[in-house]
């Protein structure tokens, strides 16, 4: 099943999620972290455009087991670019790993922009 992620294949059958699912729920925790952002999103975007653009952002895979995850954000005009990165990190390690149950890997953060208010 292409683009899907298996967490779980025991007698009873599989569970698996799909990776734009993932996708979206980084992309989620990210911006959830204050002084997080994506300079295109404006309030009042809809769900497709809200998709279209997290999609660019965002990449998943699993090697050996553990989900890697790489995400390209900007950082508001103030915030301390590391510190706002590693908050990143730590808030889509958290949400996943309690979401999804699977062990988290690698979460690279590529810092885009600077968000200028």
């Amino acid at each position: 099943m292409k683009g899907y992620i298996f967490f779980a294949d025991n007698k009873d059958g599989y569970r698996a999620i799909h990776s734009e699912a993932i996708e979206m729920m980084t992309l989620m925790a990210a911006l959830s972290v204050k002084g997080c952002g994506l300079h295109q999103l404006k309030k009042g975007i809809d769900l497709e455009t809200f998709n279209r653009i997290g999609k660019r952002h965002v990449e998943v895979d699993v090697v050996d087991q553990l989900l890697n995850i790489r995400l390209t954000i900007d950082i508001v005009h103030g915030h301390a670019i590391d510190k706002v990165a590693y908050a990143v990190q730590k808030q889509i390690k958290e949400e996943l790993t309690q979401s999804l149950g699977m062990e988290i890997g690698e979460i690279d953060i590529t810092v885009e922009n600077i968000i200028f208010n």
